[in-house]
């Protein structure tokens, strides 16, 4: 066989960039499997909360599940996160009391979307039937005022207070957990925009039913030393008293109740920390 002079020496030179050049695309590739794993694939959105949304066409969404329980269409309505929240910003974001008032929609914006998300998901009934849900919600970071993060979920069943809808309860107990570090950031956004019914089975009823309720709510619960809560800001949970989980807190902010029901009227949307 014949061999072109310097050829060999070309090959030589070539190679190492070749090499270069593969390691490189190799690194980009891998870090942006991590930055995928870290935020759970979950995309975001900076779509401005005082500008209307465009959203989808009429009666080509569709909820999947029945009443309460219902889920939005994967495909109209997937969650996305708002890039402003993090792991490292949530103590100045999503754990610090009123943040959500601050970045949320106002009603000018939100209801002519709501009316369009309406028709978008064919839902007939009256508008006051439904609530335009951050599907992902605030508390968790999610996209402001994304089409791709709101959708007309089914109201609460009375209006006797706030925190009736099921996915409400999961949504600050998720973020209980995210805010005290129990659970990660991104292991709560992508337990909410996976299967928030599945959740809040896992998060919610199954608490609720082991201390004694027979509802959706805690509010069943009994304990013969009654309950602890903290007044502090962001403090998430209600205590039983022979939950020692309570002993730690500043004695300066601590509440004491005689009944669960006494300290869930004071601090509406939190959870118990543990059956009683």
């Amino acid at each position: 066989m014949n061999h072109m002079p310097g050829l060999s020496s070309t090959r030589n030179r070539i190679a190492p960039r070749v090499g270069l050049i593969g390691a490189g695309v190799t690194l980009l590739l891998s870090i942006a499997l991590l930055s995928a794993v870290a935020f759970g694939a979950i995309r975001s959105s900076t779509a401005s909360a005082r500008v209307v949304q465009r959203q989808p066409a009429p009666k080509t969404c569709h909820a999947r599940g029945t009443g309460l329980l219902q889920l939005p269409d994967a495909r109209c309505t997937p969650g996305l996160r708002n890039p402003v929240v993090t792991q490292g910003s949530i103590h100045r974001t999503i754990c610090v009391s009123g943040w959500t008032s601050k970045v949320r929609p106002p009603v000018s914006v939100t209801k002519v979307e709501k009316t369009a998300s309406l028709k978008a998901y064919g839902d007939a009934g009256s508008p006051a039937n439904y609530e335009y849900d951050h599907f992902l919600p605030l508390e968790l970071g999610g996209a402001v005022n994304a089409a791709g993060n709101l959708w007309p979920e089914p109201d609460y069943p009375t209006r006797s207070g706030f925190y009736l809808n099921p996915k409400d309860r999961l949504e600050n107990a998720l973020k209980g957990r995210v805010c005290s570090g129990a659970m990660s950031l991104a292991s709560a956004q992508n337990l909410v925009v996976t299967n928030w019914v599945a959740a809040y089975r896992r998060y919610v009823s199954s608490s609720s039913s082991g201390s004694g309720s027979s509802g959706g709510s805690n509010s069943g619960s009994t304990s013969a030393g009654g309950f602890y809560a903290s007044s502090y800001s962001t403090a998430h949970y209600i205590y039983c008293a022979d939950d020692p989980a309570w002993k730690p807190l500043s004695p300066t902010y601590l509440v004491h109740f005689a009944t669960f029901a006494q300290a869930l009227a004071r601090f509406p949307g939190r959870t118990l920390h543990r059956p009683c």
